[in-house]
């Protein structure tokens, strides 16, 4: 009796795959080959021009020393490296061309004080492997040497740019640990940024902090911030942090987190004053319409974002992280901030309230919830807000874009 087809065509694939495994072979790397070939050269045979040949086309500077520490245990291990010597120039450029191009594509693309944290962290990964007793450790000594001059170089433009302005950049800020010894450096530091606080929203100030100082310890590659030494060329910055002359990453995040911000609620308010199922006849309209609002005002604002300010609005524990909360509410807040774009919102919310009965009676809760939502907006306060929601006429003519007003109209029909 015959098999059924289908068993016959798993069988045959079976066969196939067991086939294809006995013609499976591995393909050895360039590294590997080359040490082979050094393995089967006998003591005194001096030829490794093939070797060597092989060893430019194939191997980066990074494999090559690989390669030669691998190669330790070799017979003919002094021979090879005789001959190696005399090449040794063709990685040396390798490397010097790597290292301008990594410092030439942070030039462009990073600011002068992230720029020079960039530096810092390129002369002590060179620091190490120096100290590791590397192939190329006379190479990174030379790199090294030139670190120090356009460390020189940039410290005094970073000093223009930071101390002759009223108001620079908080990454700016970081940088003034940089230039200046540890107290004068922490007094110029927080003035910067209270000055900073001042001319913007408060929301997710300190969250824009701890992500600027995470990325610049990532490129500094430290713990702490050394002073660079402008009239020291030899030796403008140390590695070590003797007697905590130098500030640390936790002492500039307790300046700014006195109160652990991250670990604080966003968005918290009494239950009561949230919004009940029962207070919104059509949560998709109340989405939509917030959407197309604040689209209009800047591209970037997502369905996300509303869907977090709904949430916020109807939810006791929103499924959000505090910093997805805390960035909704500064670029939200934000666009309410500019061209009192906030009348319009109120507007738009008091349509959707007595016109399409979209918040039930929960009017006095709507008002209380703008008003902690956007609390960093000046005309949002509560009463503001209760004045346009108790009076009997809106001219949403005016306030509102024909746009938004024919989708509501169409979304509730």
């Amino acid at each position: 009796m015959k098999a059924p087809n289908f068993i016959n065509r798993i069988l045959n694939r079976k066969r196939i795959k067991a086939q294809s495994r006995e013609n499976d072979f591995i393909i050895a790397t360039p590294t590997e080959q080359i040490l082979t070939k050094l393995k089967s050269i006998s003591k005194d045979e001096s030829n490794y021009h093939w070797i060597l040949t092989e060893m430019k086309i194939h191997l980066n500077y990074k494999e090559v020393e690989c390669l030669i520490h691998k190669s330790n245990s070799l017979q003919n291990k002094d021979v090879f490296i005789t001959a190696f010597e005399k090449e040794k120039n063709h990685w040396k450029a390798e490397i010097k061309n790597d290292f301008i191009k990594n410092i030439k594509d942070a030039k462009l693309s990073l600011c002068t004080s992230d720029y020079l944290a960039h530096i810092i962290g390129t002369k002590y990964d060179l620091y190490m492997l120096i100290g590791s007793s590397s192939l190329w450790k006379e190479y990174y000594i030379e790199l090294e040497s030139e670190l120090n001059l356009i460390l020189i170089q940039n410290d005094l433009l970073l000093s223009l740019e930071a101390d002759n302005k009223a108001h620079v950049p908080v990454n700016y800020a970081l940088s003034m640990f940089l230039l200046y010894d540890k107290n004068i450096a922490t007094s110029k530091f927080k003035r910067i940024l209270s000055n900073d606080r001042l001319h913007r929203l408060e929301a997710l100030h300190q969250a824009e902090y701890f992500l600027t100082i995470d990325k610049f310890f990532s490129r500094l590659k430290l713990n702490f911030v050394p002073q660079i030494k402008h009239t020291n060329h030899s030796d403008p910055i140390t590695f070590h942090n003797m007697n905590n002359q130098y500030i640390t990453r936790e002492e500039i995040q307790i300046l700014i987190d006195n109160e652990d911000f991250f670990n604080k609620r966003e968005f918290s308010v009494d239950i009561k004053k949230l919004l009940k199922p029962k207070n919104i006849n059509n949560r998709e309209l109340i989405l939509e319409s917030y959407f197309m609002f604040f689209k209009s005002l800047d591209k970037s604002v997502d369905r996300k974002n509303i869907e977090i300010l709904i949430s916020c609005f109807t939810e006791t524990n929103p499924g959000y992280q505090e910093i997805e909360i805390r960035s909704t509410r500064f670029l939200l807040n934000n666009l309410l901030s500019d061209q009192k774009q906030h009348v319009n919102f109120i507007n738009l919310n008091y349509y959707l309230f007595y016109y399409k009965g979209e918040f039930s009676v929960a009017r006095n809760n709507l008002a209380f919830l703008l008003f902690k939502f956007f609390n960093g907006v000046t005309g949002m306060g509560i009463e503001s807000i209760k004045d346009v929601f108790y009076r009997n006429l809106a001219d949403f003519d005016t306030s509102l874009s024909k746009e938004l007003r024919s989708f509501m109209d169409k979304y509730s029909a």
